[in-house]
């Protein structure tokens, strides 16, 4: 089931490259999705846009890069990871390759088993 405007308008803050791809911006802009062009390439930049509409709360839902680099940018305030058993075999991407990230530095954290998985949540720094 795909969204519409109507019935769940979708902000979309982009780094400039990726927005240049008109066809798929024609596309996604189409199905309802309201595109910001960032003005540079970073994922701070993108989220200023987002914030100058009033957006205040965003989940980041990607792979193991774009969370890499929102990590970089300091961007990161809340985590709520779920960890699998499964293997992703030797083409998967880690997570936070090399970077420091410890779910014992968490403030508040939490897990909770999920069958066979898990969910380990908790804040970065103190909420304001």
């Amino acid at each position: 089931m795909s969204a519409t405007a109507d019935s769940a308008p979708t902000p979309t803050s982009t780094p400039t490259p990726w927005a240049k791809r008109d066809a798929v911006r024609r596309e996604l802009e189409d199905r309802g999705a309201q595109i910001e062009v960032a003005g540079d390439d970073s994922l701070r930049a993108a989220l200023e846009r987002l914030g100058a509409r009033d957006i205040d709360s965003l989940l980041l839902e990607g792979g193991a890069l774009l969370h890499a680099a929102a990590w970089d940018e300091g961007l990161v305030d809340f985590v709520r990871l779920y960890v699998t058993p499964h293997v992703l075999g030797p083409g998967g991407v880690p997570f936070l390759d090399g970077r420091t990230f410890s779910w014992a530095d968490l403030i508040d954290g939490s897990v909770e088993p999920l069958g066979p998985d898990v969910l380990m949540e908790g804040y970065v720094h103190w909420p304001r």
